[in-house]
């Protein structure tokens, strides 16, 4: 299962399920210099101390990396730094006793948002994680857990009943008696979230984390930032090149969110569905030409998977059923991933009566373990994305897109479609950071797959133009980012990152670098 995890979070990193933390550490006061607004003025900090992680961190790998547990206590609302209000945010060090012409210390972010900076960092010198092991070298790498994910405050008002009672609608719902059970879950969620947060759910949005990265590289002593994200991480680079260009020292970002249709949008979460229909598309050809299970005409056989899962679902041991909701996660996992074989080995298996391994897919997705308990990602996404975007269509809208998005993306469009409704009764107001180009922002290197299902490359070019110097990689590779996969890519990155040396403009990376 450990090994599966990894393969399947690449971006979206593994988070041992379960685990809350008791991280021995100095808990640091922040003092704000300027408004939520916007400005760039330094934030002033106390000192951050450093303690033992205990047994909440797994040891390193390597007998010379040594592990250091920290806490940074932030306002709760950046645009009331003074109400004494707080959050107390969890993060991790990692440094090497080999360590030679120290530049400074390396943020990572893999992603989500819900993803934990603690436990990629803790992959980083056993090759588990998207930054690599060379980067020790140079920096001490800090994976930091964003406010309400992993050990930084997780949110509560989702329950585990609730996430099982959410997989096992209708995925793409056609009878209004179906489509009523998914609406009337999505209030009873928003209604339990008002009940323990109130207007408090606005500021899990990425506007208030960009300024908690910046105090965090305040308490670090770092003039300016360097900075890997990933995924939903290159969305967070965004907002923070936005409010603060003149604190970045380097940034590298891979898999790209545009974030000029922002982040929960209509227009974001159609650009996904492309992305998972193009990557089934190459699933598929691949299966033609292979000794695949699914094979002849590999979407044929998957609707028919799809439509079995929704009239007759088969049964795992535990008594749930594989529902379309399943099968369609244990498919986005294996495209994520990417593995085929294996994907399709669990499709053809289910199809015969057998979802073990389709539930296996589909729980590592979802962070949830063998006893029932879901971890913080699920949770942390949506609060998240409904902070983040005002795009919330009204139910009837949402059943029109709906409509459109299955005849244009049969696969994955009226599943996607049903996603928006998470937001349509969000009970807070959003706090949408705008889609103004950062000015005086140093050179950036913006990394695209080309064949990505979850940040469609053509969001790579978008990304690098609102940045004003974006440099792009191309990797010709499949699967979620490319850090990690692509040697030709690490290398780059780290070049970037070391020495501020960018590669040759419009570089590709072969599949096989």
């Amino acid at each position: 299962m450990a090994e599966l995890r990894s393969r399947i979070r690449r971006g979206s990193p593994a988070r041992p399920p379960g685990v809350r933390a008791s991280v021995a550490a100095v808990a640091v006061g922040v003092l704000v210099a300027c408004s939520l607004a916007g400005c760039s003025s330094p934030t002033e900090v106390g000192d951050l101390s450093w303690g033992d992680c205990g047994s909440d961190v797994p040891a390193p790998a390597d007998a010379t990396v040594s592990h250091a547990c920290g806490e940074l206590v932030v306002p709760r609302d950046w645009a009331r730094p003074d109400d004494g209000r707080t959050f107390t945010l969890r993060l991790l060090r990692v440094r090497s006793s080999e360590q030679h012409d120290r530049i400074g210390s390396l943020l990572i972010n893999p992603g989500g948002p819900g993803g934990s900076g603690i436990d990629i960092a803790a992959g980083v010198s056993s090759g588990q994680s998207f930054a690599s092991e060379e980067l020790l070298e140079r920096f001490d790498v800090i994976g930091l857990d964003l406010r309400g994910t992993g050990r930084s405050e997780p949110i509560t008002c989702i329950t585990d009943a609730q996430l099982d009672r959410e997989s096992a609608l209708v995925a793409d719902p056609i009878e209004r008696v179906d489509v009523d059970a998914r609406l009337a879950l999505q209030k009873e969620i928003a209604a339990d979230c008002a009940k323990t947060y109130g207007e408090d759910l606005k500021l899990f949005s990425t506007r208030q984390i960009a300024r908690d990265l910046d105090a965090l590289r305040a308490a670090l002593g770092e003039a300016k930032l360097s900075y890997l994200g990933v995924s939903y991480g290159t969305y967070l680079g965004a907002v923070y090149a936005q409010l603060f260009p003149d604190n970045v020292r380097a940034m590298v970002l891979d898999g790209a969110i545009d974030p000029t249709v922002g982040y929960g949008t209509v227009a974001a979460q159609e650009s996904q569905v492309r992305g998972y229909e193009h990557a089934f598309d190459e699933f598929a050809a691949w299966c033609e030409r292979s000794d695949c299970p699914l094979s002849p005409d590999p979407r044929t056989q998957v609707t028919a998977i799809l439509e079995q899962a929704g009239t007759s679902p088969a049964a795992a041991t535990d008594g749930r059923e594989a529902t379309p909701s399943v099968v369609l996660s244990a498919i986005a996992g294996g495209l994520r991933a990417p593995q085929w074989q294996a994907m399709a080995e669990a499709l053809d298996d289910v199809r015969d009566g057998d979802p073990s391994a389709v539930f296996q897919w589909a729980d590592v997705i979802a962070e949830r373990d063998t006893t029932g308990h879901y971890g913080p990602f699920y949770r942390a996404q949506r609060a998240t994305l409904c902070a983040d975007t005002g795009d919330r269509p009204s139910p009837e809208r949402v059943l029109e897109i709906q409509r459109e998005w299955r005849g244009r993306h049969p696969l994955s469009g009226g599943v996607l479609a049903m996603g928006l409704l998470a937001c349509a009764s969000w009970p807070a107001p959003a706090d949408t950071a705008p889609a103004t180009p950062p000015t005086g922002l140093p050179p950036t290197l913006v990394i695209g797959s080309r064949h990505d299902p979850a940040t469609p490359y053509a969001d790579t070019a978008k990304l690098a133009a609102f940045l004003g110097d974006g440099n792009v990689v191309t990797w010709e590779g499949q699967g979620h980012v490319a850090l990690g996969r692509s040697l030709c890519v690490t290398e780059v990155a780290n070049a970037y990152l070391t020495d501020l040396t960018l590669p040759e403009k419009g570089l590709v990376c072969a599949a096989d670098e």
